[in-house]
């Protein structure tokens, strides 16, 4: 009871001891026989550095890419890099290594065998050791592509699996299910397409789903080895392509 008539009196910088302890008094029917403000100050003061502690040790520490793509260190030492509008929230000084999120990010996680990595969004919890993974989430679905390492996603409904290195899955309405991984999963983070032997075909989707444009894939078995930048514009990456394998691409 003193502690709410503390914080009802309460204003960073300024607190009102004597209006609080006038308020105890008079809630609890006793009488003010000797001078009790002293004390009564001190109290308070101390209830208040209490309760600035609990609060601060309960707060969420909000990580968030505004603009352009960010890469943020978390206090386990884990990178995650963040899509324009995409958020991680974290309690530090509770459990630095869980952490909530929203939108698109990559998660580089710090090795700790004894503390797993648990990452959950309003639709899945993701749980890893230490890996390299990039999780998309939208309203209605969930997409987790496994770079390194392995981890274990599940659902709110406790359905599950497993992913490992080249793996992606896609969780909708409460089931997961598994997806043809493409080359460059994370390019968005990374900003590069790193293609070693790679058939045109699944180059070409990657692409056109990357730039959101279609491309008439050929019919053909050749294989591409080659680096684009992100911020190249597509058309001189076909331009590239076309050259080096001798196919005509539209």
């Amino acid at each position: 009871m003193t502690l709410q008539f503390v914080l009802n009196h309460f204003v960073y910088g300024r607190l009102d001891y004597r209006q609080a302890f006038k308020g105890f008094l008079k809630a609890t029917g006793l009488k003010r026989k000797i001078n009790w403000y002293p004390y009564a100050s001190a109290a308070a003061a101390i209830l208040i550095v209490v309760f600035l502690l609990c609060h601060n040790h309960n707060s969420w520490k909000e990580y968030t890419a505004y603009d352009i793509t960010q890469t943020f260190t978390l206090a386990d030492g884990t990178q995650v890099t963040l899509a324009p509008g995409a958020t991680v929230s974290v309690q530090e000084h509770r459990n630095p290594r869980h952490v909530s999120m929203s939108g698109q990010a990559l998660f580089t996680v710090a090795k700790d065998p004894e503390h797993p990595f648990v990452v959950t969004s309003p639709q899945s919890r993701i749980e890893v050791l230490g890996t390299v993974f990039s999780i998309t989430e939208s309203d209605k679905i969930t997409r987790v592509d496994v770079t390194e390492g392995h981890v274990m996603a599940s659902a709110l409904n406790g359905n599950s699996t497993e992913l490992h290195a080249g793996e992606s899955a896609l969780l909708s309405d409460g089931f997961w299910s598994p997806l043809t991984p493409s080359p460059n999963p994370t390019a968005w983070a990374t900003g590069s397409f790193v293609y070693d032997a790679v058939p045109l075909a699944d180059v070409l989707n990657e692409l056109s789903a990357y730039y959101g444009k279609d491309i008439i894939v050929p019919d053909t078995d050749k294989r591409l080895t080659a680096e684009f930048s992100t911020d190249m514009p597509l058309d001189e990456i076909l331009g590239f392509i076309s050259l080096a394998l001798n196919v005509d691409l539209k």
